[in-house]
């Protein structure tokens, strides 16, 4: 109930801004020599009072992102092993792969389906799969 009526606020709100927005446009009156036209002034408080309700309804964050990880040391930890399937390269061997993006969440054999020596890293956070022969990098997925 709560969520419906801060998005009815939000929606009239932007609406009020739109409406402000074409009539400072539309507006004939002549520029001031000091201050502003009121039709003006009238869309710099719609704008303020617009971003007020967009923050309230899509949240405004309390503490910047890397503050917020800090806060659990194990999540960091854990973020700070996993890298991108992008930085590893055909010919890399196993333990450079483990060594820039870490544990693979399964490791799969293999071995029935392309010969003695295969392996498959699967890393379910990056969405790839990394195809070993050999303990060599054969595929990035």
């Amino acid at each position: 109930m709560k969520n419906e009526a801060v998005q009815i606020v939000l929606g009239i709100t932007i609406a009020q801004w739109i409406v402000f927005v074409i009539g400072s446009f539309a507006s004939r009156a002549k520029t001031p020599r000091t201050g502003l036209r009121s039709a003006e002034r009238n869309l710099i408080v719609s704008s303020v009072l617009l971003v007020a309700v967009w923050l309230y309804t899509f949240g405004m964050p309390l503490m910047p992102a890397t503050a917020a990880h800090s806060a659990d040391p194990s999540a960091t930890a854990a973020k700070a092993a996993t890298g991108s399937c992008a930085s590893i390269d055909v010919g890399m061997n196993a333990a450079q792969v483990k060594e820039r993006l870490g544990k693979a969440d399964e490791t799969r054999n293999d071995e029935a389906t392309r010969g003695p020596g295969a392996a498959i890293l699967i890393y379910r956070d990056s969405r790839c799969s990394i195809h070993l022969l050999d303990d060599k990098v054969e595929l990035v997925d």
